[in-house]
């Protein structure tokens, strides 16, 4: 029974005193119950009734139950609802079904109901049901009245009575609803001082748990501290002994060393230490201080060691290392280097303490003596060798001059067919001993670094197409075929050394045309992407680009369809004096020297060579040179932009050459088709538009060229023909003189040649607009008359010069030294002079500047450099004397009457010459 009262755990006051009610209240209706049931026994009622009334008993006590079954449960308000209800019809039955008046005990139950509802439901239940008991209770005083209920008694209820039991539900009510008013207050305000409790003991709580934490914490740190303390103390303990053992590894270090070492104490400029006791003999007294070492210095170099030291206490900028000579204590001179640096220890450093070693380097200064006396006798060496060469190269070019402009001459009178032979020998061989001294000279210049770029604007192509003029009379001996092709970003004009180039591309077609016995030679050139960090890439002579010159990597290859070079020789071809084939029965002569003078022309203009090739598949050399591009790059003639929709046929059999002549005529915008055939052309032109130019490449020597023009002419009288053929098959040339609308080109296909060809062949008017040309017949002296004068002392060379300008129709006049050169000058003017540099009694250079200072001259004269010193120095000589242009002997008569063509031509048309 005490555990049924219990109330659940954890209930307010105010729902523990419900229970409570609860409890009370039920077990209360239970006692009634219990005591109806036993009156029921006793009573002498009838059964049927008697059954009835067991059976609300019994219904009854099992609501109880459930009441005290749902209290248990925590369901305490609906438990309430229930006994509230149950004693509202415990007091309403007995009045209606048993006394039939409100004159009854049961009406205590309407006066308690509204407290109990009070207490189990709250103040607002309490008066609801307040109001249910006194409207109840009128309404059954009213049935009473009016006797509408069954009287069971005689005693009935008045009207004071009725009144009295309202007044007591209305006082019970009211005092209870005070009651409560202040129960719950006064519960509302337990609960909030409990709940402020109840937060205050839990703060309390979170304190107490932050305090135990923190206590933990700070146990942790101080258990780890402390560890860090003595592994610090342990450490410190180490670094102390290892710093004892460093100082004794110093100091014994020190004392061994070879060096002398000092710390200074800059505060007093005194040293606190040093590792020697002596000083070269000197005793310690002597160099205790700054201004005691002073003296031991030679005095020439005490300057500079007074101010390198009193440098030294500006620690934020130590001077560099100075070397000087100090007395020994013999008088001897002895050279130290000094270097100082501050102590990095803070304290030494704050303290202005730094550490002074001086170096003996004695020895090292006799070393450099010895080289520098090496250097410079090597650097004599070399110049006499360069000299030597140059004197060499002098003197092998004098008689060779007389040796090759006398076979020129000869070669230009009547001989038999042997002679001519004989006389070709001559000159063929002496040419190639020409090219071997040059290589020698060459080579020996680039070798030691002697050699000097030149930078000067010149046209691209016509460099190529000028190498290719040398090699295309070989090339044509052994019908080769000689193509070259530009891509069509390469720039025309350039900026570099033309004449290097040249001579890297001579060398590799030359080698291209000796190892190839058939096919073709193709030449290309194209432009590699620029990966210059910036545009001031250096020239190879060691100046720079100008900082606003557009420059391009060019790319220039050779291919061949020669013998190729075996894999384990590629190596080698690069080499100085080194070739493929240097066995007895090699077929093919030549220095060595040609490849390893490309490898180095082309790294000393900022590229590279390398070769692509295999044995018996021919080879693929590869050059890449940096030259800057010239703004003024010439832009496509405007006169080629009239052939725009011409309709040309082309017949080539080298596919290569085809594709070359079809880029060139469609730049031109020109409509090209090709031909399959050279024998039956003519049923390939029929086309609506007829076709205007009629290409054909002769590859055949036995081709019947006049049979072809006829038939070619058969049914198109005015059809315009370009003829191609190689050098060796000149004969071709007779075959097209005369002939209208008829041109004839040698191969390579040159564009400016095509051009031409193009404007005499469909734009007749506009080629009879050009200026004249010279009839070959016609005298050179006539189309550029000048008074020459010869100035050489060499007599086989006076000779040369003499017969060679004769035979251009000239009479020159002869001057045997530099000074009849000038007294000639004396005398009369001379349009041109041919100066020789090394002459008896006044030299080339020398007769030169006594000719320009000259103020009695009506015209500047013409003075070329004609001599066997052929050296960039000896050229530049020449142009700071004031000569206009330099000729390298041996020169023949077209090398001179180019010159004369050049020079005169230029003159002629400028009015101050």
């Amino acid at each position: 029974m005490r555990k049924a009262l219990q109330a659940p755990d954890g209930a307010a006051p105010i729902q523990q005193r419900r229970i409570y009610v609860l409890y009370v209240a039920n077990c209360i209706f239970i006692a009634g119950v219990a005591a109806l049931a036993v009156s029921l026994v006793f009573s002498k009622s009838a059964t049927g009734v008697k059954t009835v009334l067991f059976a609300v008993d019994l219904a009854v006590l099992l609501l109880c139950l459930f009441i005290l079954w749902l209290t248990r449960q925590g369901h305490v308000t609906p438990a309430a609802h229930l006994t509230t209800l149950l004693l509202f019809a415990a007091s309403i039955y007995p009045t209606v079904f048993v006394y039939g008046s409100i004159y009854a005990p049961n009406t205590m139950g309407l006066i308690v109901l509204s407290p109990v509802a009070g207490l189990l439901l709250g103040r607002k239940m309490m008066t609801r049901y307040a109001g249910i008991s006194l409207i109840t209770l009128t309404l059954l005083y009213l049935l009473e009245w009016l006797q509408l209920l069954p009287a069971q008694s005689e005693s009935q209820a008045g009207f004071d009575y009725f009144i009295a039991v309202i007044l007591a539900i209305a006082i019970n009510t009211v005092m209870l609803r005070l009651t409560l008013r202040e129960s719950e207050t006064s519960a509302e305000q337990a609960r909030v001082a409990a709940n402020e409790l109840a937060q205050r003991n839990a703060e309390l709580t979170r304190s107490q748990a932050q305090l135990e934490e923190a206590r933990d914490e700070l146990e942790h740190r101080v258990q780890q501290r402390t560890a860090q303390l003595d592994e610090a103390n342990r450490q410190l303990r180490i670094e102390i002994a290892e710093r004892n053992r460093s100082e004794q590894r110093f100091r014994s270090l020190a004392e061994r060393s070879p060096d002398f070492i000092f710390i200074l104490d800059t505060a007093t400029n005194r040293w606190t230490y040093t590792n020697r006791d002596t000083l070269f003999g000197h005793t310690a007294a002597h160099f205790a201080s700054v201004a005691e070492v002073l003296p031991l210095i030679v005095p020439e170099d005490r300057a500079l060691v007074q101010e390198h030291w009193q440098a030294l206490p500006d620690a934020s900028a130590f001077p560099p290392s100075i070397e000087f000579r100090l007395l020994d204590n013999d008088g001897d001179t002895i050279w130290l280097q000094s270097h100082a640096t501050a102590l990095s220890h803070e304290e030494s450093y704050q303290r202005g303490l730094l550490l002074i070693t001086l170096t003996d380097i004695t020895a090292l200064k006799a070393r450099e003596a010895e080289l520098r006396a090496a250097k410079e006798q090597a650097e004599a060496a070399d110049r006499a060798k360069s000299e030597f060469l140059a004197n060499i190269s002098h003197e092998i070019r004098t008689p060779m001059n007389g040796v090759i402009g006398m076979t020129d001459l000869l070669l230009g009178t009547p001989l038999t067919t042997e002679q001519r032979d004989f006389v070709d020998t001559v000159q063929q061989s002496s040419r190639s001993m020409l090219a071997i001294i040059s290589d020698i000279l060459d080579f020996s210049k680039l070798a030691a670094g002697t050699a000097q770029l030149r930078s000067e604007p010149f046209d691209l192509r016509r460099c190529v197409e000028d190498a290719l003029d040398v090699i295309v009379a070989a090339a044509s001996e052994k019908r080769l075929e000689l193509l070259y092709q530009f891509a069509p970003d390469v720039p025309a004009a350039v900026i570099g050394d033309q004449q290097r180039l040249r001579q890297v591309l001579v060398n590799l077609l030359s080698n291209a045309v000796k190892f190839t016995t058939e096919g073709e030679i193709a030449v290309t050139v194209s432009v590699e992407p620029d990966t210059a960090p910036d545009r001031s890439e250096q020239w190879g002579d060691g100046s720079h680009h100008p900082a606003d010159m557009r420059t391009a990597n060019l790319h220039i290859t050779v291919r061949d369809t020669g013998i190729g070079i075996p894999a384990d020789k590629i190596d080698l071809i690069f080499r100085s004096f080194s070739q493929v084939d240097t066995s007895y029965t090699r077929s093919h002569g030549g220095t060595g020297l040609g490849l390893a003078i490309c490898k180095q022309i082309s790294e000393q203009m900022g590229g590279r060579i390398w070769v692509e090739s295999r044995e018996h598949a021919g080879s693929i050399f590869h050059t890449t040179l940096r030259l800057g591009v010239n703004p003024d790059d010439g832009a496509t003639s405007s006169t080629l932009q009239q052939f725009a929709g011409r309709r040309v046929a082309i017949f080539e059999p080298n596919a290569v050459g085809r594709e070359i002549l079809q880029n060139y005529l469609r730049t031109w915008q020109m409509q090209v088709s090709t031909l399959g055939s050279i024998m039956h052309p003519l049923p390939d032109l029929q086309h609506p538009e007829p076709i205007d130019l009629l290409i054909i490449v002769l590859s055949a020597a036995d081709i019947d060229l006049p049979g072809l023009i006829s038939a070619l002419r058969k049914d198109r009288p005015n059809l315009a023909l370009l003829f191609y053929a190689t050098v060796s098959d000149i004969q071709f040339r007779a075959h097209t003189a005369g002939v209208e609308r008829c041109e004839f080109l040698f191969k390579p296909v040159k564009p400016r040649e095509l051009a031409g060809a193009l404007e005499r062949l469909l734009a007749p008017k506009l080629a009879a607009l050009a200026p004249p040309t010279a009839q070959s017949d016609t005298p050179f002296a006539v189309t550029h008359p000048a008074r020459i004068l010869v100035v050489e002392d060499n007599l086989v060379n006076q000779k040369v010069l003499l017969r060679i300008l004769g035979k251009l129709g000239y009479q020159p006049d002869l001057a045997a030294d530099g000074q009849l050169a000038v007294d000639a000058f004396g005398n009369q003017c001379f349009d041109l002079v041919f100066m020789d540099l090394q002459m008896p009694v006044m030299d080339g250079l020398a007769a030169t500047r006594a000719i320009r200072a000259m103020t009695h001259l009506a015209a500047r004269p013409i003075i070329l450099a004609m001599t066997a010193a052929v050296t960039d120095e000896d050229q530049q000589a020449c142009a700071d004397a004031g000569m206009d242009g330099f000729l390298a002997k041996p020169a023949g008569i077209e090398q001179i009457s180019a010159a004369l063509s050049r020079h005169l031509s230029s003159s002629a048309a400028s009015p101050n010459a």
